[in-house]
């Protein structure tokens, strides 16, 4: 319908901010939330009646001598990573416990079934995974397996929350068909860390669609760093599988970047088109 739902967090404040604005541009609401674990919320999704959010242990305190946000964050191993459910209608939070964990990024999420269901990328040190974005420190060798596509369902009647990792190790920036945002939806693009990427480079070579249980690949090669792709649907067909895949990658020996073209439900045969 047009609504833009966002938020936003002040690191080691315990408080979440919550805003809906209105297909005209217009703040319609905004609210403040107390919540735990709120001190670095990189993310979150949408269902048709609730924003969902990933609270995961990790806790900001200020110091004088601070160089940078990292260097004040600390993990707390034994604490849950937090599934917060918000009704839209309300903006009243409910907390569901997951076994512990890291986020960054979350997939789509839709109910079903008097269920809310979502995928996400799950860190198991996000510290770990937080560190090899400095640009201050050397480089240290990717963890090939940092990060596994988990599938969380969250029984709100039930007041419990559970997830099941999946096969799909080294992965991120989960992004679906957006005409089935807050709606059940059966297509995810990904990108994978390849298992010969030069350990010494950050990011991510091979780009993948997860249709159900079925996943197809196209790895980009020795050299490359591809970037988030996007779903684009086609104009005139509904399914997901009819649109294209599009994203840019970089190949850091050469210095030059290329825009590609797949098409979603042919990903394996390679890019139809490409911009150099």
């Amino acid at each position: 319908d047009g609504t833009v739902w966002s938020f936003g967090y002040m690191p080691g404040t315990g408080k979440l901010l919550i805003y809906q604005i209105g297909a005209d541009g217009i703040l319609k609401r905004q609210a403040v939330r107390e919540l735990p674990q709120v001190d670095m919320v990189h993310d979150f999704a949408i269902t048709e009646r609730h924003l969902v959010f990933l609270l995961q242990p990790l806790v900001f305190t200020a110091r004088a001598d601070l160089r940078n946000l990292l260097d004040g964050m600390r993990w707390n191993p034994g604490a849950p990573l937090l599934a917060c459910v918000m009704s839209k209608a309300t903006l009243e939070p409910r907390l569901f416990e997951l076994p512990t964990g890291g986020v960054f990024h979350l997939g789509n999420a839709w109910e079903e079934g008097g269920l809310i269901r979502l995928g996400y990328a799950r860190a198991g040190s996000i510290m770990a995974l937080m560190q090899q974005l400095r640009i201050d420190a050397p480089v240290a060798p990717q963890e090939p397996g940092a990060s596994v596509w988990t599938e969380v369902s969250i029984d709100a009647a039930g007041g419990r929350a559970s997830q099941q990792m999946t096969d799909l190790r080294a992965i991120e920036f989960p992004r679906t068909d957006p005409r089935r945002t807050g709606l059940r939806h059966s297509l995810t693009v990904l990108l994978q860390r390849g298992p010969t990427m030069d350990p010494r480079v950050f990011g991510f070579d091979t780009v993948i669609v997860r249709d159900g249980e079925r996943s197809q690949r196209h790895a980009y090669g020795s050299g490359w760093i591809a970037e988030e792709h996007l779903y684009v649907p086609h104009p005139h067909d509904a399914r997901e599988g009819a649109g294209w895949v599009l994203g840019p990658a970089y190949h850091w020996p050469s210095g030059k970047t290329t825009l590609s073209v797949f098409q979603a439900d042919a990903l394996a045969q390679g890019p139809l088109a490409q911009v150099r």
